[in-house]
C-alpha cells in the first residue's frame, strides 16, 4: 500500500523556463523596501510582471514576459519610486537558483484565473486561492473572504487558511500594538479577483487580514459526498491547482506529492470501538456509586440534572443519585458555572482541594440542554471517560483499558515537558514522567533540578532541546532504550486526483474497503512508513464506518535516541483508543493523556 505526503516531487526544465520568461531579483540596499510589500503590488500592476515571490524583507523575485521591453518597462517604474536609486534589478536565472522559488513563481502565475468555481490571486508574493462559495455575505454585502495561502517552502506544500475581513467591522478586530493604518488593505472585484488596494481604488470596499471577534476560520479538509462538495473542500482546491499547474506547464514543469510505502497498518472500526468502550465504561461505573451535585441550583440546572441522570441510565444502565455534597469512594459529577462566573465575592469550586474525591465538573453555561440525543450521548461518554481517568490517577492504576493485554514485559516510561512562565517573561522548564508497570500500576513524578537529580534533569533537557525545527511531543523509555516523538510539519495527502475523477463520473460510493484503500488510505487508521531509515507514523480516522467529511492528518517521526533500539512499533495499539479525542483515535500513546491530566489537576 502506498500513500502520499505534502512533500513535493517535481520536474523543472530551467533552460526552457529561461527561454520563455525572464526572472529578476529585486533587492534594496536599505533595511527594507521604502513602502514595504505595497511597492511590490504597485509594480505588479504593470502587465509585464506575471508573478512575484517573497524571499526576504530586502528581496523579491519577479517573473516577466520574455524580452527587453518588459525589463525596460519595469526599470522605468522602479525609477519613479521613492528611493528607487537604492533598488537593484539582477538576472536571477544567470546565477545560482533555488528550484522551489522558481516553482513558486510558476505556481503564483496561475493566479490570474477567476471563475464561478475558483479564484486564484497572486498578491504580495503569495498565492491566495478560494472557492466563491466560501465568501461570507450579509444580504448582498461581502463581509469575509476566507482563502488558502498556498506556499512551497523547502519542498513542502502548505495551504494555511488566511481570511480577509471587511473594515466595516474594524471595531470588532484586535490590532495589537499596531495602528490600523499600518495594515495592508485589499479589495475584491466583481469577478472575485482579490488584490491590494491602490490609489485609484478609493471607492472600493476595503479588507484586511484580521479576525472579527477573534473567531478563527476553518474549512473542510476533504468532502467526498459529491463533486461539488469535493471542489469546495481544501483538497478539492489543491487538486485543481496541481492539475492546472501541470496542464499549463506541460513539458516545462510538473508537481506531484511524494509517495511512501506503508510498512504496517492497524485498521479500526468505529462501531466496534464504540461498543468496546461502552462495555468497558459500563463495567467500571457499575463497581461504585455515581452521584451528582448541583451547585448551580436554578431551573436550567434542574433540567440538566434530569438529562444527565437519564442519559447515564440509558447508555450505561447506571442510576445516578443526586446529593448535596461530594462522596468519597464514589464517582462524583458536579454541575457548576464556568470560570467567568466566579468573582471575588463568589467561591470558585475550581479552587477546592479535591484530592480525596473523584470529581468531574460539568459547566451549566456550556451544556446544551436542548441538544439532540446524539449530543447528550457524547456528553455522557466524555464525562464517564474523564471520571475513570481521574479515578485511575487517584488509584495509580490504569483501568480504562486492560493494560496487561498489551503484554509489555518491562516498565514503560512516558515523559513530557511542561513549561511555566516566570515573572520576568522567561520560562521554567519542567519535566513529568509516568512509569507504568506491566500490570498497569503506575507512578507519576516531576523531574527536579536539584543537587541529587541534576544530571538526570539535564539529560532530559538535552533531549527536549535537541531539535530546533521540530516540536518534540514526548519521549518513551522501554528498558534502557529511549524513543522520541517529533512533529515533522508534514501531512498525508489522499489521492485527490483519483477522487476528483471518480466523483466527476458520478461515483459517490467511495467509503467501501476498495475505495478506502485506493483513494483514502492516507487519512485512515494507524499506519507507519520508513523514510531515511527512520520510522514515521500517522493516525487518521477509523476506516470502517467513515463519514463523508475527513480531516487532515499530521505525520510524526520517531527518533531512536543516541543509538537506542527502535521499539515504538510496539506502542501503536496505545493509539487505538477512543476515550482521549471524543470518539476518535488518539494521535500519541494514551498515557500522555494521563500526564496532561495529572499536571492540570495536581
Amino acid at each position: 500500500m502506498e500513500i502520499k505526503t505534502n512533500r513535493i516531487v517535481y520536474e523543472l526544465d530551467a533552460v526552457q523556463m529561461a527561454s520563455i520568461y525572464d526572472v529578476y531579483s529585486l533587492k534594496t540596499t536599505d533595511d527594507r523596501f521604502p513602502s514595504g510589500a505595497k511597492m511590490i503590488d504597485e509594480l505588479s500592476a504593470n502587465k509585464c510582471i506575471i508573478s512575484t515571490v517573497y524571499v526576504s524583507i530586502k528581496e523579491y523575485l519577479l517573473m516577466l514576459k520574455k524580452g527587453m521591453e518588459s525589463k525596460h518597462d519595469l526599470l522605468e517604474n522602479i525609477h519613479k519610486l521613492k528611493d528607487g536609486d537604492k533598488i537593484t534589478l539582477t538576472d536571477y536565472l544567470s546565477g545560482k537558483t533555488n528550484d522551489y522559488y522558481l516553482l513558486q513563481l510558476l505556481l503564483n502565475a496561475i493566479g490570474t484565473r477567476q471563475t464561478k468555481f475558483e479564484s486564484y490571486n497572486n498578491v504580495t508574493g503569495h498565492l491566495y486561492c478560494f472557492h466563491p462559495n466560501w465568501i461570507k455575505r450579509i444580504k448582498s454585502e461581502i463581509i469575509s473572504i476566507p482563502t488558502m495561502d498556498i506556499r512551497l517552502t523547502s519542498g513542502i506544500l502548505t495551504w494555511n487558511i488566511c481570511t480577509f475581513n471587511t473594515l466595516k467591522y474594524k471595531n470588532a478586530m484586535d490590532f495589537g500594538k499596531r495602528k490600523i493604518s499600518e495594515f495592508p488593505r485589499y479589495t475584491i472585484s466583481a469577478n472575485y479577483s482579490l488584490r491590494r488596494k491602490l490609489k485609484d481604488d478609493e471607492k472600493q470596499d476595503e479588507f484586511i487580514q484580521r479576525k472579527i471577534f477573534d473567531k478563527k476560520t476553518s474549512k473542510t479538509f476533504l468532502d467526498i459526498s459529491n463533486e461539488n462538495a469535493f471542489d469546495e473542500s481544501k483538497m478539492g482546491i489543491i487538486a485543481k491547482v496541481i492539475s492546472q499547474f501541470n496542464e499549463k506547464y506541460n513539458g516545462l514543469a510538473k508537481l506531484d506529492f511524494e509517495p511512501q510505502e506503508i510498512e504496517s497498518s492497524i485498521e479500526y472500526s468505529s462501531n466496534r470501538e464504540k461498543n468496546l468502550l461502552s462495555k468497558r465504561l459500563t463495567d467500571l461505573l457499575s463497581k461504585q456509586k455515581v452521584v451528582l451535585v448541583d451547585l448551580v441550583e436554578n431551573e436550567k440546572s434542574a433540567i440538566q440534572c434530569e438529562q444527565i441522570t437519564s442519559v447515564f441510565k440509558s447508555n450505561f444502565g447506571i442510576s445516578v443519585r443526586k446529593t448535596k455534597r461530594l462522596s468519597k469512594g464514589a464517582y462524583n459529577l458536579r454541575l457548576i458555572h464556568n470560570d467567568e462566573y466566579y468573582g471575588k465575592n463568589i467561591a470558585d469550586p475550581h479552587d477546592e482541594d479535591l484530592s480525596k474525591y473523584t470529581v468531574q465538573h460539568i459547566t451549566t453555561d456550556n451544556f446544551n440542554d436542548k441538544g439532540s440525543d446524539t449530543y447528550l450521548r457524547a456528553v455522557a461518554f466524555n464525562v464517564a471517560e474523564e471520571l475513570i481517568i481521574k479515578d485511575d490517577l487517584r488509584n495509580k492504576t490504569i483501568s480504562i483499558v486492560n493494560w496487561s493485554e498489551f503484554q509489555f514485559d518491562n516498565n514503560l516510561i512516558f515523559g513530557i515537558e511542561h513549561d511555566i512562565q516566570t515573572e520576568n517573561g522567561g520560562k521554567n522548564r519542567q519535566f513529568y514522567f509516568m512509569t507504568i508497570k506491566p500490570n498497569g500500576q503506575f507512578e507519576i513524578r516531576q523531574q527536579e533540578n536539584d543537587l541529587f537529580s541534576s544530571d538526570e534533569y539535564h539529560k532530559y533537557l538535552k533531549i527536549f532541546t535537541s531539535c530546533e525545527k521540530e516540536t518534540i511531543k514526548g519521549i518513551v523509555k522501554y528498558g534502557a532504550d529511549i524513543n522520541v516523538i517529533h512533529e515533522t510539519g508534514l501531512h498525508t495527502v489522499p489521492d485527490i486526483l483519483g477522487l476528483k475523477e471518480e466523483l466527476a463520473k458520478g461515483n459517490n460510493k467511495l467509503k467501501n474497503k476498495e475505495a478506502r484503500n485506493n483513494y483514502l488510505s492516507a487519512l485512515l487508521d494507524v499506519k507507519t512508513f520508513k523514510k531515511d531509515n527512520q520510522l514515521h507514523y500517522f493516525v487518521g480516522e477509523m476506516g470502517v464506518g467513515i463519514n463523508s467529511t475527513l480531516s487532515g492528518v499530521p505525520i510524526r517521526r520517531i527518533e531512536s535516541y543516541e543509538g537506542s533500539s527502535l521499539f515504538f512499533d510496539k506502542l501503536l495499539p496505545l493509539m487505538g483508543v477512543t476515550f482521549v479525542r471524543n470518539g476518535q483515535l488518539t494521535v500519541v500513546p494514551f498515557p500522555f493523556k494521563y500526564l496532561r491530566e495529572y499536571i492540570k489537576y495536581y
